[in-house]
Formats: structure tokens, C-alpha cells, sequence
């Protein structure tokens, strides 16, 4: 099962989500704060980016700094996979 690219996309599409609950941040307030780093997109596009699941190694990176993420945490898409994630090197 982890080899099938679906799992990766409902994983991008569940991790980013989470973050956007934990933080309680809407699709447009999310576009507002990528508009603030370069990133023009409506909330219209940034919401179906993230419905689909189907989205840039960049646009990931820049939504995580936008939602003041500094350290994701990547277990529960490790454990969604089936696979036990190592222990962090700090």
C-alpha cells in the first residue's frame, strides 16, 4: 500500500489540513500570508491545491512558514504508511 501515489496525496492532504486546523487559519487567511512572502494565489487556487493533495515541494514550504510551522512533525504520515519513523537527530 505505501507505494501508491494516492496514499502520498491524501497524506499531503491531511498534514497540511491538520496545520491549518491547529492553527485555525481559513483558506483565504492562508492566501493572505502567502501573498505576504511572494506566493499569489487565491483562496479559490490555495483551496484546491490542498484538496487535491497535489502540490510543490515550494508551495509546502512556504505554507508551512506561513502558518508559523518551524519543526513538522512527520509521524503520523510515517505511521499512516505503515512505516516507524526514526528517531529525530538534533
Amino acid at each position: 500500500m505505501r507505494g501508491e501515489p494516492e496514499i502520498w496525496y491524501d497524506q499531503a492532504r491531511a498534514f497540511l489540513r491538520a496545520e491549518m486546523v491547529r492553527r485555525d487559519v481559513s483558506y483565504g487567511e492562508l492566501a493572505e500570508r502567502l501573498r505576504a512572502l511572494g506566493i499569489d494565489d487565491t483562496p479559490k487556487n490555495v483551496s484546491n491545491k490542498i484538496t487535491r493533495g497535489r502540490y510543490s515541494a515550494a508551495f509546502f514550504l512556504a505554507a508551512m512558514l506561513a502558518l508559523g510551522v518551524r519543526r513538522p512533525d512527520l509521524s503520523p504520515v510515517a505511521e499512516a504508511i505503515g512505516e516507524t519513523a526514526p528517531e529525530p537527530k538534533d
